[in-house]
């Protein structure tokens, strides 16, 4: 075959191909017009691949345009460039989809300006109830599914802060409104916030901290760290009551019930139920704890704005049982048990008060009306001033032969036992020791003193000490009746006052002598023998 020559008025330049020769040569007169001959190294540089495109990149420079991998897409273009979309076109065979340049109308649908857009079913549009108005953006984002149920009256403000849905359901709002409707579902999704027809907020559940066990309905476990507050609070509940006039209602700040029901087919209640559990641990494992404390009841009449009011009766604790029916075995109002455990205390006290002085007429550390007070070990009472530190007072009319105290002891030892034991330390000179006073009422005045029974040191230097016994009774003045004394080998007696004197030597029968009496030797013989009889003269 011939070459054709093409006249130089219709093309630039021209080209001959032979169709003898597999790769003809092809000819540019002018090198201004040359884009084949200077970019064929470049295009036969590019990795060739399945539905590629050759485009102009921004070098400008032949580039590969590869396919998209997925079907359906559309060659779109950016202002400079051309690319793949990133959404696909997908249909079947007969279909058609007309783009007009003005607006699309939803395919069977009914539109509404404003409405947000929802499927009537599988492949029809229509307008949704939701309006979306104004000019901001609406974003809701979620790492997973979530549900948010709108009111059917009232509405929902957001604030200019941000409402985030996370794993925690913490919500950052400057203004929310809900309307009260009643829930069948308390704590469900879907009525979270929908309260009772009184405006009572209902939930199955709450964890604050820490998601919620299962024996727990309300838990709080946060983790506080270091707080410039001087007292720190995981939860504080400080209710302000205000009556406006005159009232005799009860007011409690928090009231805890504990409700037990009888469902058992068999058997009875034996667990440990408490209305309330205060509780305080130390999980320290080097540190030491000053104070650990696991209830604090505290009251205070602060007043307010520097003025106070005044209270009748304030009670730090107070305990109440109530029998509506039924029998109890035993009541305990107030039970102290043993601490149990590996560790150890050094001390330990199950009842603990400090120095009560701070009333102005009576100071009570304890206080019990009628009721019988039963220790089981030692009564200690260690004496904080002058003042009697042991008051026993009888009942107003208790019978003459009803002793005020007893002292009983149970044991089986042998002999005399000691009942009650008197100890007086004094100074350790002479005359130190001990009394037992005895009082009674005269005809005009109460706690007149009748009579005394004390000891002292006759001699207190401790090897060769000496100790009296002294009986007295009294008119106007004190009157001694009798005094012993132990000698260093022996009893000593004085009788009416007189010096203790030991047991005086045998005085023999009246005998002999030129004048005889019989009848008087007789009186003074027997006198002699009641003399021997107390004591007063040795026998012989």
């Amino acid at each position: 075959m011939h070459h054709t020559d093409l006249p130089d008025s219709g093309l630039i330049g021209h080209f001959e191909i032979d169709a003898h020769i597999a790769n003809p040569d092809i000819h540019y007169p002018s090198a201004a017009f040359q884009p084949i001959d200077a970019n064929l190294t470049a295009i036969a540089a590019i990795a060739t691949a399945r539905g590629m495109l050759l485009y102009g990149n921004s070098a400008p420079a032949w580039a590969g345009l590869a396919h998209p991998g997925a079907a359906g897409r559309m060659l779109t273009t950016t202002a400079t460039d051309v690319l793949w979309s990133t959404f696909a076109l997908s249909g079947t065979a007969g279909q058609t989809y007309t783009f007009p340049a003005a607006s699309v109308a939803i395919p069977g649908g009914g539109g509404i300006a404003g409405r947000a857009a929802e499927w009537l079913n599988a492949t029809t549009l229509q307008a949704a109830t939701l309006i979306k108005s104004g000019a901001g953006v609406l974003t809701l984002s979620a790492s997973g599914a979530y549900t948010a149920t709108i009111p059917a009256t009232g509405t929902v403000a957001l604030g200019a802060d941000t409402l985030t849905v996370a794993t925690t359901n913490n919500a950052t709002i400057t203004a929310h409104t809900h309307a009260i409707t009643s829930s069948s579902n308390p704590g469900a999704a879907a009525s979270l916030l929908a309260s009772s027809a009184t405006g009572c907020l209902q939930l199955t559940s709450m964890g604050i901290g820490a998601s919620v066990p299962i024996y727990a309905q309300l838990y709080v476990a946060p983790t506080i760290g270091d707080n410039v507050a001087v007292e720190n609070y995981t939860a504080e509940i400080y209710p302000s009551y205000r009556p406006t006039n005159n009232t005799a209602k009860n007011f409690f700040g928090l009231l805890n019930v504990v409700n037990l029901y009888d469902n058992l087919a068999t058997g009875n209640l034996t667990g440990a139920y408490y209305g309330g559990s205060y509780r305080a641990y130390n999980r320290s494992a080097t540190k030491t704890v000053s104070s650990l404390t696991g209830g604090h009841f505290a009251i205070r009449n602060i007043g307010s704005g520097g003025s106070y009011g005044n209270v009748t009766n304030m009670y730090v604790l107070y305990t109440d049982a109530m029998y509506d029916g039924g029998n109890t075995v035993n009541t305990y109002m107030q039970y102290v048990k043993n601490p149990s455990g590996a560790g150890t205390s050094t001390n330990v006290y199950g009842h603990y008060i400090q120095s009560i002085t701070k009333g102005t007429t009576l100071n009570y550390a304890t206080f019990t009306n009628a009721g019988l007070n039963h220790l089981g070990d030692q009564l200690a009472i260690v004496g904080s001033a002058d003042r009697q530190q042991l008051i026993v007072t009888g009942y107003s009319t208790q019978a003459a032969t009803t002793a005020v105290a007893q002292v009983t002891r149970t044991d089986a030892a042998a002999g005399a036992v000691k009942m009650l034991a008197l100890t007086g330390l004094g100074n350790g000179a002479d005359g130190d020791g001990v009394s037992l006073d005895l009082y009674a009422k005269s005809s005009t005045t109460a706690a007149q003193q009748q009579s005394r029974i004390y000891s002292q040191w006759y001699a207190a230097t401790h090897a060769s000490r000496q100790a009296d016994l002294v009986a007295t009774a009294w008119d106007t003045n004190e009157r001694e009746i009798w005094r012993g004394r132990a000698s260093g080998s022996a009893a000593m007696l004085g009788v009416l006052g007189a010096t203790p004197v030991i047991r005086q030597l045998h005085i023999a029968d009246a005998a002999g002598g030129a004048n005889i009496d019989a009848e008087a030797r007789v009186a003074i013989n027997a006198a002699l023998a009641v003399l021997e009889a107390f004591g007063f003269v040795a026998a012989s």
